[in-house]
């Protein structure tokens, strides 16, 4: 009873844990991608003032970004059916 109640406990807070890291990988995915989009050509973009070539690669910040979001709501899910199944029996 008490060790579903910590596991289901645990999970949830690893899950916010989770959620938290998919915020802030989000935010890195606007600011090292989205926000630069319409200045690529051809996922390059070269910055005449400072002469360096700047690459479409910020695209892995979004992917990193759902695979946490995916996470964490998979967790949070499974700490409730864990809690909800402990209830039920």
């Amino acid at each position: 009873m008490k060790t579903v109640r910590l596991l289901s406990g645990g999970l949830k807070i690893i899950s916010l844990l989770t959620f938290g890291l998919c915020l802030l990988s989000g935010w890195l995915f606007y600011e090292f991608y989205l926000k630069w989009l319409p200045v690529f050509e051809d996922g390059r973009y070269f910055d005449s003032e400072t002469g360096v070539v700047y690459h479409d690669t910020g695209s892995v910040w979004g992917i990193l970004s759902l695979s946490l979001l995916l996470i964490s709501i998979v967790l949070w899910l499974l700490a409730s059916k864990i809690k909800g199944a402990r209830r039920g029996s």
